[in-house]
Protein backbone atom coordinates (compact mmCIF):
# COMPACT_ATOMS: atom_id res chain seq x y z
CA UNK A 1 0.00 0.00 0.00
CA UNK A 2 2.83 2.38 0.88
CA UNK A 3 4.48 1.69 -2.49
CA UNK A 4 1.29 2.71 -4.38
CA UNK A 5 1.02 5.97 -2.40
CA UNK A 6 4.70 6.68 -3.03
CA UNK A 7 4.26 5.94 -6.77
CA UNK A 8 1.18 8.22 -6.99
CA UNK A 9 3.13 10.97 -5.27
CA UNK A 10 6.00 10.60 -7.76
CA UNK A 11 3.61 10.69 -10.72
CA UNK A 12 1.92 13.79 -9.31
CA UNK A 13 5.30 15.51 -8.82
CA UNK A 14 6.40 14.58 -12.36
CA UNK A 15 3.17 15.93 -13.86
CA UNK A 16 3.43 19.11 -11.76
CA UNK A 17 7.04 19.69 -12.86
CA UNK A 18 6.14 19.07 -16.52
CA UNK A 19 3.31 21.61 -16.35
CA UNK A 20 5.62 24.06 -14.59
CA UNK A 21 8.21 23.59 -17.35
CA UNK A 22 5.66 24.23 -20.09
CA UNK A 23 4.53 27.40 -18.31
CA UNK A 24 8.17 28.50 -17.94
CA UNK A 25 8.81 27.91 -21.67
CA UNK A 26 5.72 29.91 -22.62
CA UNK A 27 6.75 32.76 -20.30
CA UNK A 28 10.26 32.67 -21.75
CA UNK A 29 8.91 32.81 -25.30
CA UNK A 30 6.55 35.68 -24.49
CA UNK A 31 9.25 37.57 -22.59
CA UNK A 32 11.77 37.17 -25.42
CA UNK A 33 9.27 38.44 -28.00
CA UNK A 34 8.43 41.81 -26.46
CA UNK A 35 9.60 44.67 -28.68
CA UNK A 36 11.98 42.49 -30.64
CA UNK A 37 11.22 43.62 -34.19
CA UNK A 38 12.13 47.09 -35.43
CA UNK A 39 9.47 48.04 -37.97
CA UNK A 40 9.53 51.00 -40.31
CA UNK A 41 6.93 53.51 -39.13
CA UNK A 42 4.88 53.31 -42.34
CA UNK A 43 5.03 49.50 -42.72
CA UNK A 44 3.34 48.31 -39.51
CA UNK A 45 4.69 44.80 -40.13
CA UNK A 46 2.25 43.90 -42.88
CA UNK A 47 3.10 40.83 -44.92
CA UNK A 48 4.32 41.57 -48.44
CA UNK A 49 3.66 38.55 -50.72
CA UNK A 50 6.15 37.54 -53.39
CA UNK A 51 5.88 34.47 -55.64
CA UNK A 52 7.99 31.39 -54.90
CA UNK A 53 8.15 28.01 -56.61
CA UNK A 54 8.76 25.60 -53.70
CA UNK A 55 7.16 24.05 -50.63
CA UNK A 56 7.99 21.06 -48.44
CA UNK A 57 5.97 17.91 -47.99
CA UNK A 58 5.50 15.83 -44.81
CA UNK A 59 8.78 14.00 -45.37
CA UNK A 60 10.75 17.29 -45.37
CA UNK A 61 11.65 16.93 -49.05
CA UNK A 62 11.41 20.03 -51.21
CA UNK A 63 8.90 19.54 -54.02
CA UNK A 64 7.78 21.94 -56.75
CA UNK A 65 4.63 24.02 -56.49
CA UNK A 66 3.11 26.70 -58.69
CA UNK A 67 1.83 29.33 -56.29
CA UNK A 68 3.39 29.46 -52.85
CA UNK A 69 4.18 32.95 -51.60
CA UNK A 70 7.09 34.43 -49.74
CA UNK A 71 6.68 37.03 -47.04
CA UNK A 72 8.89 39.87 -45.85
CA UNK A 73 9.74 39.89 -42.16
CA UNK A 74 11.48 43.07 -41.04
CA UNK A 75 14.05 42.55 -38.28
CA UNK A 76 16.55 44.80 -36.52
CA UNK A 77 19.27 43.02 -38.55
CA UNK A 78 17.58 43.51 -41.94
CA UNK A 79 14.56 42.14 -43.77
CA UNK A 80 14.21 38.39 -44.35
CA UNK A 81 12.07 36.89 -47.14
CA UNK A 82 11.08 33.37 -46.06
CA UNK A 83 8.33 31.18 -47.47
CA UNK A 84 5.02 32.21 -45.92
CA UNK A 85 4.37 29.04 -43.92
CA UNK A 86 0.70 30.00 -43.52
CA UNK A 87 0.26 29.17 -47.24
CA UNK A 88 1.77 25.67 -47.07
CA UNK A 89 -0.65 22.77 -47.56
CA UNK A 90 0.65 20.92 -44.48
CA UNK A 91 0.03 23.84 -42.12
CA UNK A 92 -2.60 23.49 -39.40
CA UNK A 93 -4.06 26.48 -37.53
CA UNK A 94 -3.85 25.95 -33.76
CA UNK A 95 -5.51 29.20 -32.71
CA UNK A 96 -5.61 32.88 -33.49
CA UNK A 97 -2.42 33.48 -35.50
CA UNK A 98 -0.70 30.25 -34.39
CA UNK A 99 0.16 27.60 -37.00
CA UNK A 100 1.70 24.15 -36.74
CA UNK A 101 3.36 22.21 -39.52
CA UNK A 102 1.40 18.95 -39.71
CA UNK A 103 4.41 16.92 -40.83
CA UNK A 104 6.29 17.77 -37.65
CA UNK A 105 3.40 17.99 -35.17
CA UNK A 106 2.05 14.47 -35.54
CA UNK A 107 5.18 12.58 -36.58
CA UNK A 108 7.27 12.07 -33.43
CA UNK A 109 9.82 10.10 -35.47
CA UNK A 110 10.86 13.48 -36.88
CA UNK A 111 12.22 14.27 -33.40
CA UNK A 112 10.82 17.81 -33.39
CA UNK A 113 7.74 19.91 -34.05
CA UNK A 114 7.49 23.47 -35.39
CA UNK A 115 5.01 26.27 -34.70
CA UNK A 116 4.75 29.75 -36.29
CA UNK A 117 3.37 32.76 -34.37
CA UNK A 118 1.90 35.35 -36.72
CA UNK A 119 1.67 38.09 -34.07
CA UNK A 120 5.43 38.64 -33.91
CA UNK A 121 6.66 36.50 -36.84
CA UNK A 122 8.42 34.08 -34.52
CA UNK A 123 8.98 30.34 -34.67
CA UNK A 124 9.06 27.77 -31.89
CA UNK A 125 10.61 24.37 -32.37
CA UNK A 126 10.19 21.65 -29.75
CA UNK A 127 12.75 18.85 -29.63
CA UNK A 128 10.58 15.86 -28.78
CA UNK A 129 13.12 13.20 -27.91
CA UNK A 130 16.77 12.24 -27.59
CA UNK A 131 19.34 12.57 -29.06
CA UNK A 132 18.90 16.32 -28.60
CA UNK A 133 21.89 17.35 -30.76
CA UNK A 134 20.80 15.26 -33.76
CA UNK A 135 17.17 16.33 -33.51
CA UNK A 136 18.10 20.00 -33.17
CA UNK A 137 20.33 19.66 -36.24
CA UNK A 138 17.50 18.00 -38.20
CA UNK A 139 15.08 20.72 -37.05
CA UNK A 140 17.54 23.45 -38.08
CA UNK A 141 17.94 21.95 -41.56
CA UNK A 142 14.17 21.49 -41.89
CA UNK A 143 13.65 25.12 -40.87
CA UNK A 144 15.96 26.26 -43.71
CA UNK A 145 14.22 23.96 -46.22
CA UNK A 146 10.70 25.03 -45.29
CA UNK A 147 11.48 28.75 -45.24
CA UNK A 148 13.87 28.57 -48.23
CA UNK A 149 16.36 30.96 -46.63
CA UNK A 150 20.08 31.01 -45.85
CA UNK A 151 21.60 30.26 -42.46
CA UNK A 152 22.49 33.96 -42.11
CA UNK A 153 18.87 35.01 -42.70
CA UNK A 154 17.57 32.30 -40.37
CA UNK A 155 19.74 33.69 -37.57
CA UNK A 156 18.04 37.10 -37.99
CA UNK A 157 14.61 35.64 -37.16
CA UNK A 158 13.09 35.03 -33.73
CA UNK A 159 13.42 31.28 -33.25
CA UNK A 160 13.06 29.40 -29.99
CA UNK A 161 14.28 25.80 -29.88
CA UNK A 162 13.71 23.97 -26.63
CA UNK A 163 12.87 20.70 -25.00
CA UNK A 164 10.88 19.60 -21.99
CA UNK A 165 12.04 18.36 -18.61
CA UNK A 166 10.89 14.81 -19.31
CA UNK A 167 13.06 14.68 -22.46
CA UNK A 168 16.23 16.24 -20.99
CA UNK A 169 16.39 17.69 -17.49
CA UNK A 170 19.63 19.64 -18.05
CA UNK A 171 18.57 21.37 -21.29
CA UNK A 172 14.90 21.98 -20.52
CA UNK A 173 13.77 25.59 -20.28
CA UNK A 174 16.67 26.91 -22.39
CA UNK A 175 16.60 28.36 -25.89
CA UNK A 176 19.04 26.01 -27.58
CA UNK A 177 19.03 28.11 -30.75
CA UNK A 178 19.38 26.98 -34.36
CA UNK A 179 22.44 24.72 -34.55
CA UNK A 180 24.33 27.01 -36.94
CA UNK A 181 23.57 30.40 -35.32
CA UNK A 182 26.02 32.33 -33.14
CA UNK A 183 25.09 31.95 -29.48
CA UNK A 184 23.43 28.55 -29.91
CA UNK A 185 23.93 26.17 -27.01
CA UNK A 186 26.79 23.78 -27.75
CA UNK A 187 25.58 20.19 -27.57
Amino acid sequence: MYYIKDMNKRIFILIFLSVLLVVAIIITILTNHKGGIDLPSNDLGQVQPEKQEVYTDFNTQVVPSKDINKTTIPTSKGAVKPTDVRKLPEISPLGDGVYSLEGTRSDKSAGFSMVYYEMDNSYSIAVLNEPIAENREAASKYFLEVLQISEADACKLKVYIGTTYDVNQELSGQNLGLSFCPGAVKL
